[in-house]
């Protein structure tokens, strides 16, 4: 049974706003680690595909090594993500936030994988059904760029849908600690029914964003903590009193 639970788009991020004063070091410590780290991965990546190749001899292979093993990255990466995740929910919820404990989650590790493998397909199938559509179409000799706008939309609506439906997943699985499908599940059913209200913060926060980067990228330094801390402040609105199970 899901309460109902209401917010807004401006008052969350002047809840966010107010979080800010004394996260920005932290945000900024925990962001450029992830970067750090995620350097690194590829600088590894780097050298193996540089001697696969060399060992090999072989282009292709060195080209689908490459794929496999930044997959493998973005999966090794992910932990941290949810980690980042979580300093914005243990601030809004006034708990201790540390910019090292982004590397605390890899005990989530394989659930975050599933959740990746079950997103990437659902993605696809969005794709693939927009496409089926759009071929039909062009086999009925509609114009070509007319069934693929239209295959665009039908395959679009749906992903869109779940791209923001599903924008709490992680840390749903990672906090409420479920299993990756009911984590999307829940994410999904309770974001639900705000879906616009959901849609239209992320629409005003990347707006903030980019006028941040205006005045030289300084306000950098304030706008992305406080995207993360208003996404933090809707997550403790619309889950923390409900039932997940």
């Amino acid at each position: 049974m899901v309460e109902k639970t209401e917010f807004t788009i401006f008052g969350s991020i002047g809840q966010g706003w107010q979080l800010v004063k004394g996260f920005k070091g932290t945000f900024w410590g925990a962001f450029i680690l992830y970067l750090l780290f995620g350097l690194a991965l590829n600088i590894i990546i780097g050298i193996m595909v540089f001697l696969i190749k060399a060992v090999g001899g072989n282009p292709q292979l060195s080209i689908i090594s490459r794929e496999i093993l930044e997959f493998v990255a973005a999966i090794i990466l992910l932990p941290v993500f949810a980690g980042i995740w979580m300093l914005a929910i243990k601030r809004v919820r006034q708990e201790k936030a540390r910019a090292l404990t982004i590397f605390s989650y890899y005990d989530h590790i394989w659930r975050l994988l599933a959740y990746q493998v079950i997103l990437l397909l659902i993605s696809f199938a969005c794709l693939f059904v927009g496409f089926l559509v759009a071929y039909g179409l062009m086999s009925l000799t509609i114009d070509r760029n007319i069934s693929m706008v239209i295959g665009y939309i039908i395959g679009g609506i749906p992903l869109l849908y779940f791209v923001v439906s599903y924008i709490f997943a992680i840390p749903v699985l990672v906090d409420k600690k479920l299993g990756p499908w009911d984590a999307l599940e829940t994410s999904r059913r309770i974001v639900t029914p705000h879906w616009f209200s959901v849609f239209g913060l992320m629409i005003v926060l990347t707006i903030i964003v980019f006028i941040s980067i205006i005045p030289l990228g300084i306000g950098l330094i304030w706008s992305m903590p406080l995207n993360l801390l208003t996404f933090g402040v809707v997550y403790k609105i619309l889950f923390q009193e409900i039932n997940v199970n």
